[in-house]
């Protein structure tokens, strides 16, 4: 049974670009939710009226934004990717490469959103928030008590789950990026949640 036409075909010259328009038109607006499976190249390039090689540009583009994963093998296509901050954190890397910002710039942004973050937290935060910066924590004291010295994951752990408690989503967004790329706001953070570094009471 063919499948539902979902795209309408392209009449402009740079026509991948129409492409990657029209396939976020559709996952912007709902239609395309994470995990579904976009038509095959294949069918792509019949119901956009364009080549192959075009479609397979237009993927790519998708893929490099971080809006489709493409999969190989027996079970593979082109899927809607689950939402992720590992774009914007690769697009600040560049940035601070390119405009040649300095890791003070960054530790000072980390501060500026980070307080906020964590005024934000003290006032709406769930039991289960509390308890996920608590389990951060617990780990980061073991891994010390055992004489581990590399916190970095748990301070990871706890920032995050301070900016969820935020009820914030691009707050939340932001300290992701933030995490994954470069040193620490605080560097007394990322050796383990403390009191005197993150606020955080120790036993």
């Amino acid at each position: 049974m063919p499948r539902e036409v979902m795209f309408r075909p392209v009449r402009i010259a740079r026509a991948s670009d129409e492409v990657v328009q029209q396939v976020k038109a559709l996952i912007f607006g709902g239609t395309l939710g994470p995990g579904d499976q976009l038509p095959s190249e294949k069918e792509l390039a019949e119901q956009f009226g364009l080549s192959r090689v075009t479609v397979r540009d237009a993927l790519r583009v998708l893929e490099s934004q971080g809006l489709i994963a493409i999969k190989v093998g027996a079970r593979g296509g082109a899927f809607v990717a689950s939402p992720s901050t590992q774009p914007v954190s690769d697009s600040l890397a560049t940035m601070l490469r390119l405009q040649r910002a300095t890791i003070g710039d960054l530790t000072e942004a980390r501060m500026v959103v980070e307080t906020r973050v964590a005024a934000l937290a003290a006032e709406r935060a769930a039991p289960a928030d509390v308890a996920a910066m608590e389990r951060a924590i617990a780990s980061a004291r073991a891994g010390r008590a055992a004489g581990d010295s590399f916190f970095v994951p748990h301070s990871v752990a706890f920032h995050l789950a301070l900016a969820q408690a935020s009820r914030n989503q691009v707050l939340l967004f932001t300290v992701e990026s933030f995490r994954t790329r470069g040193p620490p706001a605080n560097p007394g953070c990322d050796q383990g949640p403390r009191s005197d570094a993150c606020g955080a009471p120790d036993a």
